[in-house]
């Protein structure tokens, strides 16, 4: 197995997941009264949440849609310049690209979102705006509260050619 010592852009993290959720009541209901996760903004067709120890807008944001999808994958690069590295790299495969300088959810700005070879949606962003982590807010922790989001998992049915 060979590693890439030299990739095409540099990711810092995973930093949230948009989803398309069809009832926002109850995923709300689950992913604050169950879960423990913060509501930093929200309105009739989106919520932002995070958890305690998150200092950006939001680790998952839900928004209503008539089919529960995934809408990103989302993850901060080191510089503006991996923002343009990644949409570069993702071009050059042939993969569809969409650039918002303002970000395509709030709290995220210059951004790319891109459809890979095997039809994932992943975004790629480095602006962000910053909030008070709630690490210290002992209130605010329930039984099994999330404190991070640090990982995604993805099911995929070539490892190999993925990972290329």
């Amino acid at each position: 197995m060979t590693t890439n010592l030299n990739p095409a852009f540099d990711i810092l993290r995973c930093a949230y997941m948009e989803l398309v959720v069809t009832d926002l009541a109850k995923s709300r209901e689950f992913y604050v009264d169950v879960l423990g996760l913060v509501v930093t903004e929200e309105d009739d067709e989106t919520i932002y949440l995070r958890s305690l120890e998150e200092f950006i807008h939001h680790n998952l944001v839900l928004r209503k849609g008539p089919v529960a999808a995934v809408a990103a994958f989302s993850f901060r690069v080191r510089s503006a310049a991996d923002v343009d590295a990644a949409e570069e790299y993702y071009r050059a495969k042939g993969c569809r690209t969409e650039r918002r300088k303002d970000g395509f959810v709030k709290g995220i700005g210059d951004s790319v979102r891109v459809e890979d070879p095997f039809g994932f949606p992943y975004e790629f962003f480095h602006e962000t705006t910053h909030v008070d982590r709630l690490a210290w807010n002992y209130e605010l922790y329930g039984a099994g509260a999330l404190v991070r989001l640090d990982h995604f998992n993805q099911v995929t049915p070539d490892v190999p050619a993925h990972r290329a």
